[in-house]
């Protein structure tokens, strides 16, 4: 045998050795108590249901709202923005972000949309339809200038 390869046999046992070692110490043990332990508990526990003593609160939402309440009144919103005009945010979006959903108060159409959509009989929005008429319209127009007569 090599020098070497006693060296790595030696680390092996060693890490093996270690590692057993581990799992001894981490194998779960048998509970102990105690009568005394017990009795303490168990009269604690009567004291508290004759008083009617709550060590925790139990309503999450009581404890929230109070820990907002008292972060509100120690730390106050500033004014500028409490008269911020909520975010508009244009166009509708293809997929759903939180982030999106939390800044945008208001989603409407875009710019482009706006000045390009019209309102049909049922009342939806068709987009587009309002370069489709100005097409028509200036489409008639040549028309009319090629004939001849008066516009309209």
């Amino acid at each position: 045998m090599s020098e070497s390869t006693s060296g790595s046999i030696v680390r092996r046992d060693v890490l093996l050795g270690l590692s057993g070692m581990f799992a001894v110490s981490a194998s779960p043990r048998a509970a102990e108590a105690s009568y005394a332990l017990y009795k303490a508990s168990q009269d604690s526990y009567v004291e508290r249901q004759e008083t009617g003593f709550v060590p925790v609160a139990t309503n999450d939402k009581a404890t929230l709202a109070g820990i907002q309440a008292d972060i509100a009144r120690k730390r106050p919103r500033s004014e500028l923005q409490l008269k911020r005009k909520p975010q508009y945010c244009a166009g509708q979006m293809s997929s759903v972000q939180p982030m999106m959903e939390n800044i945008c108060s208001t989603i409407g159409l875009s710019k482009a949309d706006q000045s390009n959509t019209l309102p049909d009989e049922f009342g939806n929005m068709n987009i587009g339809v309002r370069a489709d008429q100005f097409q028509k319209e200036l489409l008639a127009l040549e028309e009319a200038k090629k004939k001849g007569s008066p516009s309209r």
